[in-house]
């Protein structure tokens, strides 16, 4: 077997490469802003119920395992990985994490946590401070029985005054760090009842309840929006037929904002609020005069909108969580806030041929086949066919490769709203959404551009960086020893991939030179892209679409394997995003020129070329299985110390392809992730041993949020109190479930009871609906 472990030197080196490092760090230039400050981190205390792992010592003998025999309905193959220096599989025997069920209940919780209160994350809209800061005036909006939010807090979120004692902590990034680390928990009743939990025809007679169903959520959220419309500049009711008219002159979004302006002043009651009653003070409260909006004075600025577009198709088959979910966007997004948000049904529909861009009448019966009725008055119907009349270059007009087209042409057509939130039907956030959004956008609001390129590929691991004020203050002492080493150039200012687009950048040019700034740039600007995994490199992966790139030029130096070296790239998987205007400007013009990438590197690519704010959030996620946390570590933040050969290859020597042996003959540290700290210093995720490659891929298939493990599912399915049985792997055609076998249900919660979890986010969650016993 090939070893990381070389008898010659290896003790030599690990001194030279820790004193090298510590010298390093004493010549580094320190920044003035404490937080950011790339000095020593401070020691993290070792977690004594989380197994140790000593590196380089314990490797190749933790690497030897049992493994099942070869199965052809598992992936990666169990037989493949006797020679390597890694094993994509090594993760299935480690101690699962039963915790999450066992002591995410109700009843772990001590006894002066057991009570629930009304959880409303809001601003105090009326206080004086509120009112200094923000233009118009705050006007409570009608919930879905007719009467103000505001009066109701039995019709909100509740939340338990606690976390269960015991509950395991987040294996990726945290709650604190993104601002979610209040100590409450939710079960399935306080985080649904409002939204139709546990509501029949029964149960509403009884208890005087309004059929949720018969609302009409759409019309509800203009309502809203009409009353608190001097709080936005663009307060207008949005069109959901836009049309497909080709963008081929400048002043459509103008011409569409006047246009909806005019709507909503000779705004129609009846046909606007359907069966909603407007009085007066829909129109007249809190509106301020538009025409003159200095008028000499010290002006406050206009609330910002967001969009978030639910994304779905015509076929999809809606259950009654389903329903449930999109009413809470709904009502945290935009009713309980006054229209800061709206939420949409953004769907696809697959067939081209019908003619929903020129018929009313065909628009309005395609509502009807594949739109919930309470959706109507929220949904917008769109196909490829606009992606086709509006970028007509591109070539390939696939969602699956151009994801984004659409929410581009939303952009244009709905100027409006500062941010798009691009979302999936198959996400569920145990939590309040609404402050889930605010919380990622002010976390990513306080972010500094410096090293921020660059700080965005690494996983935050608690259990081994502690918090994330050490973890940022650890990475960048790495991105700095790597520039002090000349063995890597920061991200600074715009990325433009030829001296052509260098002509028309769009976005925002450094303020000088990078080593006069003191981690000041960027902070307090509103992230322009925020993803919830990490922004990373692909070209030097084996990543599945790394040069799944359209109509660029190859380069003369590339080659027939990599041809697009010269194209600056990055890639984040999932689509759950937030844009900003300005970004999809840039996207839907470099589309007209007929340029464009796979959707996962679309997005990120253009930002990196124009300039923009990009930042990734380091939510919680929670793995199925118990990893040392030195071994999460040079897994998900490999940065080039393993094998690095092609899956199903065995070129290397064990010690990396990365390994530099003129470095170690000089005596100079490998400041890398690797046993031996081989590797590229601050590349993390972004090398050839990348755990986005293909068979690396498998590490993620236990995480609370990648878009293929069903560990997501498992978690809501149980704490819906439905039974469920973990899917870890196939083998001989049996999936093998986690330790607890089919757990949940009514049973189960007599003996354990119901579970209540804190805040999280979990993906993909599909086909919500009960277990048929």
């Amino acid at each position: 077997m090939a070893t990381l472990v070389h008898s010659f030197g290896t003790i030599r080196r690990v001194l030279l490469s820790t004193i090298g490092f510590l010298l390093t760090l004493l010549i580094l230039r320190t920044p003035t802003t404490p937080y950011y400050k790339p000095g020593t981190p401070k020691p993290v205390e070792p977690n004594n119920k989380r197994p140790r792992l000593r590196l380089p010592e314990e490797l190749q003998k933790f690497l030897t395992w049992n493994a099942p025999q070869d199965d052809p309905n598992h992936y990666p193959p169990y037989d493949a990985y006797k020679d390597r220096d890694y094993d994509p599989n090594r993760w299935e025997t480690f101690p699962q994490n039963i915790g999450l069920y066992l002591k995410g209940t109700i009843a772990a919780l001590s006894e002066q946590h057991k009570t629930k209160k009304a959880f409303l994350p809001y601003p105090d809209y009326n206080s004086e401070q509120y009112q200094k800061s923000w233009r118009g005036q705050y006007v409570a909006c009608d919930g879905a029985n007719g009467k103000p939010v505001d009066d109701q807090p039995d019709e909100v979120v509740t939340a338990y005054q606690g976390v269960p004692e015991g509950f395991p902590e987040p294996d990726i990034g945290s709650l604190e760090a993104v601002g979610l680390d209040q100590p409450i928990c939710f079960d399935r009743y306080s985080r649904l009842k409002p939204y139709g939990l546990g509501q029949d025809e029964k149960s509403r007679k009884e208890n005087d309840q309004i059929d949720l169903s018969a609302v009409n959520w759409g019309a509800l959220q203009n309502k809203c929006l009409t009353r608190n419309r001097g709080r936005y500049e663009n307060g207008i009711i949005p069109d959901l037929h836009p049309g497909i008219v080709p963008p081929d002159f400048e002043d459509r979004s103008t011409r569409h904002s006047e246009k909806r302006r005019r709507d909503l002043d000779d705004l129609d009651t009846e046909k606007s609020s359907q069966e909603l009653r407007m009085d007066k003070r829909d129109f007249d409260v809190g509106v301020e005069p538009r025409d003159h909006p200095h008028n000499g004075k010290d002006v406050k600025p206009y609330k910002a909108r967001s969009a978030v577009l639910i994304r779905t198709w015509d076929q999809y088959e809606y259950h009654e969580n389903d329903l449930q979910m999109i009413r809470s966007l709904v009502s945290e997004l935009n009713l309980q806030n006054g229209g800061e948000y709206h939420v949409f049904l953004f769907i696809q529909v697959k067939n081209l041929d019908e003619p929903i861009f020129t018929s009313e009448m065909a628009y309005k019966q395609a509502l009807d086949r594949y739109v919930p009725n309470e959706f109507h008055d929220m949904a917008i119907l769109w196909s490829e066919k606009l992606c086709q009349e509006w970028y007509p270059k591109i070539g390939e007009w696939s969602v699956y490769w151009q994801q984004f087209m659409p929410v581009q042409w939303f952009s244009r057509t709905h100027p409006e709203y500062d941010h798009v939130w691009n979302w999936e039907m198959d996400a569920r956030y145990i939590g309040q959404q609404y402050q889930f959004m605010e919380q990622i956008a002010s976390f990513a609001k306080k972010q500094p551009r410096k090293y921020l390129w660059e700080r965005n590929s690494r996983y935050f691991i608690p259990a081994l960086h502690g918090t994330y004020e050490n973890f940022t203050a650890n990475s960048n002492s790495l991105i700095e020893h790597a520039k002090a080493t000349r063995s890597m150039k920061t991200v600074w200012g715009p990325e433009p991939w030829s001296p052509e687009q260098k002509e028309h950048l769009m976005g925002d040019s450094a303020p000088g030179p990078e080593e006069k700034d003191d981690f000041s740039w960027g902070v307090g600007q509103e992230a322009d892209f925020i993803t919830l995994l990490p922004l990373w490199d692909p070209r030097q992966t084996w990543w599945s679409y790394r040069d799944k790139l359209f109509n660029y030029p190859p380069s003369e130096e590339g080659s027939e394997e990599r041809p697009y070296p010269h194209v600056p790239r990055r890639v984040f998987i999932n689509t759950f995003v937030r844009f900003s205007t300005r970004l999809l400007n840039a996207m839907h013009y470099e589309n007209m020129a007929g340029l464009s990438m796979a959707s996962e590197m679309w997005p990120g690519s253009v930002a990196l070329h124009h300039g923009f704010k990009a930042v990734y959030a380091p939510h919680p996620i929670w793995q199925s299985h118990i990893w040392p946390a030195e071994y999460m570590d040079i897994t998900f933040n490999a940065d080039g110390w393993g094998a690095g050969s092609k899956p199903g290859t065995n070129i290397d020597d064990g010690r990396g392809v990365n390994f530099d042996i003129e470095r170690e003959r000089r005596g100079e540290p490998q400041v890398g992730t690797g046993p031996n700290k081989e590797g590229k210093t601050a590349r993390w995720t972004q090398e050839r041993d990348s755990p986005y490659n293909p068979d690396r891929e498998h590490y993620f298939a236990g995480w609370s949020w990648y878009f293929w493990s069903d560990f997501p599912r498992i978690i809501y399915w149980r704490w819906m109190g439905w039974k469920a049985g973990f899917s870890i792997v196939t083998i001989g055609g049996r999936k093998v479930t986690d330790e607890l076998g089919l757990a949940g249900g009514p049973d189960w919660e007599k003996k354990h009871g119901r579970m209540c979890l804190p805040s999280m986010l979990l993906h993909p969650v599909k086909d919500v609906r009960p277990p048929e016993d």
